[in-house]
């Protein structure tokens, strides 16, 4: 099955490059004309050997004569599998397919001994081998290594695997790998276990899963769905984060013509929406399906964002839209009666009393009762100084959005801080600050 051509060692220079690729992590810097949804804001590209779809043409360098060692082996491991009867194919505690026969555990073995310096080589061979059989067998072999992190690495790889029977039984198995490593947990101080703040043990990629779902195929779009959502039913937590990276590019495959592809959304979306009384089917109607999106984008990433305790995310929107007029009819002396109080320091604050606020107003996450006594470092002490500057601010923002607008910019040049207007006031003798970031998009 190995290519005597390829039976030589490998330039250390390559193996370099490609451990830094595959094993040193999934993300990497990449020129600019990549530009997909869940891509623009964040700034992070994925590595071109990892989007859909590649075109192995051969291989850069050589391939060292154990990697080919190791993949003459697996090819005999994938061989006695398919073989095999049902009752003679298990799985260990490691997530991946056993088979009972004495001539497939010695391979593994001798796997287990190649396979420490060959992961990387494995995956280069996975990305740039034109052999459809050599790659199947990488697709097969990639769960066979020690260390659970480098296979997770490895199976970011799957998505851009050209040949989608590859994918798919790649796919298959790294679902069940991952469900048994991705769940697991580790205290985020090692050396303080019990402060209870744990982080996930592994690093999973989902963004070159995420392009599937761009793929032109119809067929490759279905798999891409269908993979991520049941991910999801692994890590149900995971569904507000994929949910934000992916929601640009829903409602057209909600909405899609095609059947595999209608329903797959449905699933994933399904997975996502905590409230199982509102989830639709694949034969609801487009409005149905349309609403139900809508609702849970709402909810999820409300367009008043409360990022945390001091910081709020206002984005462009009809409830952004309604605070701004209900603000300006509310913001008059007679409403916001001036006041003093005492901090729990002992220092004496000025400004304005927060009256009960209408219902668009307390999105903003002002308590009823507090002080208003300054917005953007201005003492305030009546509601037309607040008034005044909230205006001028606002005022500015339009002016810098038109100016990008003239020049042919869709948005503000990266790197850039959203413009904020910070708020001060004292809630129960407690000096506080809250941050309102005016987004974009």
């Amino acid at each position: 099955m190995s290519n005597p051509q390829n039976r030589r060692a490998g330039d250390p220079a390559s193996v370099t490059a490609v451990l830094a690729v595959v094993l040193a992590g999934p993300l990497a810097a990449q020129s600019p004309q990549i530009d997909t949804y869940w891509q623009r804001e964040s700034g992070i590209r994925v590595h071109d050997n990892l989007q859909p779809f590649r075109a192995p043409s051969g291989l850069v360098g050589q391939v060292p004569s154990s990697c080919e060692e190791l993949i003459d082996e697996l090819t005999q491991m994938r061989r006695l599998a398919k073989d095999a009867r049902p009752d003679q194919l298990t799985r260990d505690a490691f997530g991946r397919e056993i088979c009972n026969l004495k001539t497939w555990t010695d391979a593994f073995e001798r796997v287990k001994a190649k396979g420490l310096r060959n992961e990387g080589w494995l995956g280069k061979v996975f990305m740039e081998d034109s052999s459809r059989l050599r790659r199947s067998v990488c697709a097969y072999g990639m769960y066979y290594f020690n260390n659970a992190q480098h296979i997770l690495n490895l199976i970011a790889m799957l998505p851009g695997e050209p040949v989608r029977e590859i994918r798919e039984d790649g796919m298959v198995r790294a679902l069940e790998f991952l469900r048994v490593h991705l769940p697991k947990s580790q205290p985020q101080n090692p050396k303080d276990p019990t402060n209870g703040v744990v982080v996930p043990t592994y690093n999973f990629n989902p963004l070159p899963f995420f392009q599937l779902l761009d793929a032109k195929d119809a067929s490759d779009r279905a798999q891409g769905l269908w993979f991520l959502a049941n991910v999801l039913r692994i890590r149900h937590d995971l569904g507000r984060a994929y949910f934000g990276e992916i929601k640009d590019r829903l409602p057209a495959l909600l909405l899609s013509d095609t059947k595999p592809v209608r329903s797959a959304a449905v699933d994933l979306l399904a997975e996502i929406d905590r409230n199982k009384k509102r989830v639709r089917q694949a034969n609801d109607s487009d409005a149905d399906l349309r609403e139900w999106f809508t609702a849970l984008d709402y909810e999820l990433f409300p367009p008043i964002r409360h990022v945390s305790s001091g910081l709020v995310e206002l984005y462009p929107s009809k409830d952004l839209r309604e605070i701004g007029k209900v603000g300006k009819r509310s913001m008059v002396d007679s409403f916001f009666p001036r006041a003093s109080v005492k901090t729990k320091t002992g220092k004496v604050r000025y400004g304005i009393r927060v009256p009960t606020l209408p219902d668009s107003l307390k999105k903003l996450g002002i308590p009823d009762g507090a002080v208003l006594v300054g917005v953007n470092g201005e003492p305030v002490s009546q509601a037309s100084d607040v008034l005044r500057i909230v205006s001028s601010f606002v005022e500015l923002h339009q002016k810098a959005q038109a100016a990008r607008a003239a020049s042919g910019q869709t948005k503000a040049p990266a790197p850039r801080r959203a413009p904020a207007l910070m708020v001060e006031y004292v809630e129960q003798g407690v000096e506080k600050l809250k941050e309102f970031r005016l987004m974009d998009r």
